[in-house]
């Protein structure tokens, strides 16, 4: 578990070259000075131990690898461009200071698996009396413990898209008697602004109860902001799942739907909640475009792929080798959209 450290001012440190003193510890505002020996600043990456002792015990450390970086410790970002990215063809490792340059410079050695590799024509610079590369105050990533590669166009999953935000969001009974509704719409409208890439950003949304609603809110379809005035194109039935979402669907003009998306469901009085069907159409939609899903959801699913019944009302369970059932997935289906999500 990670130390909590109250702050007491700037506090400027460096890796130790022995253990004889106890390093300063990781406060909030601790500024790491380099030395010779390049390491990862304790600010991304804390130890459990400042040695490692013979008593068997497995050390540990907890990483932070996108933690906000103080002024005057900003990480280095590296852009390889038609270099390509430099990494061990074999363990994928990429080059870091560790690493050691051989044949002049014309190869180098990974650190973690030693298979040389040849240097790209790029990224080749010749080496000094000591082997070492005489730009080496050039290349951050080789003299520092922490840096930031820039992925190339072959690392991407599709083509570079515009920020996507898909709202998947519950309008059954309880959501509408809980105001629920009202708070999430005012809510995204209020963070709007902050969203990745606005106002370029794409935003898209799906209701559901025991159907699920799609929406076309492209510019050539918008409608006044009348209750029930966006168009619902073909309403899904919670048992069967289609996605008619024509393309063009996601566009910025959103303010008007979410002010009026509370009164559209305000005399709602469905019960069910199809959720797993309505995430399945959510990732048919994501499957093409990616982006990110935020899921509003105050019901449990009853109807659909993914539904799930009440559990833990029987009281005998309780204290017996029966327990543990409770806390086992009563179905797999959610762990599944997981795994597939992953992939977009």
């Amino acid at each position: 578990m990670r130390r909590k450290v109250r702050d007491q001012g700037p506090v400027v440190g460096s890796e130790a070259s022995n253990f004889r003193h106890t390093p300063p510890v990781a406060s909030p505002t601790m500024i790491h000075s380099s030395s010779a020996e390049p390491s990862l600043p304790p600010r991304f990456g804390d130890p459990s131990v400042l040695s490692s002792p013979i008593t068997s015990v497995p050390p540990s450390r907890v990483v932070c690898p996108l933690v906000e970086a103080p002024e005057g410790e900003e990480v280095p970002v590296i852009n390889f461009t038609s270099a390509g990215t430099i990494r061990c063809r074999r363990c994928r490792t990429y080059v870091n200071p560790y690493v050691t340059f051989i044949d002049v410079g014309r190869k180098w050695r990974c650190n973690i698996c030693s298979l040389p590799k040849d240097v790209p024509g790029e990224y080749f610079a010749n080496l000094d009396a000591t082997g070492r590369r005489i730009d080496l105050d050039q290349r951050p990533e080789l003299i520092k413990g922490s840096v930031e590669f820039v992925a190339p166009i072959e690392y991407m999953v599709r083509p570079l898209i515009l920020p996507l935000y898909f709202f998947l969001i519950d309008v059954s009974i309880s959501t509408v008697r809980s105001d629920m509704i009202e708070v999430v719409a005012q809510t995204i409208r209020s963070c709007l602004d902050e969203l990745t890439g606005f106002p370029r950003t794409q935003i898209g949304f799906i209701t559901f109860d025991s159907t699920i609603h799609f929406y076309n809110m492209k510019a050539s379809f918008y409608l006044p902001p009348n209750p029930g005035s966006h168009e619902r194109l073909l309403p899904s039935d919670g048992l069967s799942i289609h996605c008619p979402i024509p393309d063009g669907f996601h566009t910025n003009m959103v303010e008007t739907f979410l002010d009026s998306l509370p009164s559209m469901f305000q005399d709602n009085v469905n019960v069910e909640s199809a959720f797993g069907s309505a995430l399945k159409a959510a990732f048919m939609v994501m499957s093409k475009l990616g982006g990110k899903l935020l899921i509003f959801q105050n019901t449990l699913p009853s109807m659909g792929v993914g539904c799930l019944k009440l559990r833990g009302h029987d009281l005998h369970v309780y204290g017996t080798d029966k327990e543990h059932t409770l806390r086992l997935p009563e179905d797999t289906f959610y762990k599944q959209m997981a795994a597939d999500l992953t992939n977009f």
